[in-house]
């Protein structure tokens, strides 16, 4: 090769490095996987770190979770990866069980990790971002949050709730025609306004009482909540007590869709 196909090929090299390292501003959508992040499990197929104040960071996303443990047992709320198969009934004992989803796995298949969530049920209107339980925001692997606009998330009970609203227990009633469980997506924008969306994971309407609840994934449109920087989740329940919410606050989640503007290195 001579020295002027030599000057050519280096500017060529010269100019692809340069086209690479332009800033670009082009939205990407991010669909985020569990079974393609890093994350350690016990022999039962939960998180190693449940008992641990630590948050689950899963393709540029950060989930919220708090743990410890207690002279009571194990208490923690939030998001926790679970990869649990077991959907045995568990009467009497679901307290010990809460890592369980209905379809067994996420929605990579049976066997697959997926969230599931706790929320604290005493949050309230005037509960202060920081402080929610279930939140979920994007930093692209930085420490700044950055803005994004969800479009869906999959969603289903966990079978402690889905069990214990068709049967009911100790504490909670068994669901009846009328009755309903909610879950509701607040999204929260940079001028610190709010906006939000529902979805019922058990509508008992009409006779057929096996199609009253979510047991299968179920798609959550998220949409409406806009560009936010922030995402959160609260319950309601039509089973309602003097310590608030009876139905058990968990719920199950996988493959969070959003549009998010990936950071400048």
């Amino acid at each position: 090769m001579n020295k002027i196909q030599l000057s050519i090929c280096a500017m060529a090299v010269a100019s692809m490095g340069l086209v690479s390292c332009e800033k670009n501003n082009d939205p990407v959508v991010i669909t985020v996987k569990l079974n393609q992040t890093q994350l350690n499990y016990d022999a039962e197929g939960v998180w190693s770190k449940v008992a641990e104040n630590t948050p689950v960071e899963a393709q540029g996303f950060v989930f919220t979770h708090e743990g410890s443990e207690s002279p009571w047992g194990l208490i923690w709320q939030g998001f926790t990866p679970s990869r649990s198969a077991d959907t045995t009934i568990y009467t009497g004992e679901w307290p010990s069980h809460t890592f369980n989803v209905m379809t067994g796995g996420g929605m990579s298949g049976e066997g697959t990790p997926y969230f599931v969530c706790f929320w604290d049920n005493t949050e309230t209107e005037d509960t202060p971002i920081e402080q929610r339980t279930c939140n979920i925001c994007y930093t692209g692997g930085g420490a700044v949050k950055l803005a994004f606009k969800p479009t869906s998330i999959y969603v289903n009970n966990s079978c402690y709730t889905y069990y214990t609203m068709r049967d009911g227990d100790n504490w909670t009633r068994k669901f009846e025609q009328g009755d309903y469980f909610e879950l509701i997506a607040h999204g929260v924008r940079a001028d610190g306004s709010e906006s939000q969306t529902s979805i019922r994971l058990a509508d008992c309407q009409g006779d057929d009482a096996s199609k009253w609840f979510v047991s299968e994934w179920t798609k959550f449109d998220l949409s409406p909540l806009g560009e936010v920087i922030d995402v959160y989740f609260t319950m309601n329940s039509t089973d309602i007590g003097q310590w608030g919410m009876n139905t058990p606050a968990f719920f199950c989640v996988d493959w969070l869709t959003a549009e998010v503007v990936m950071p400048e290195e």
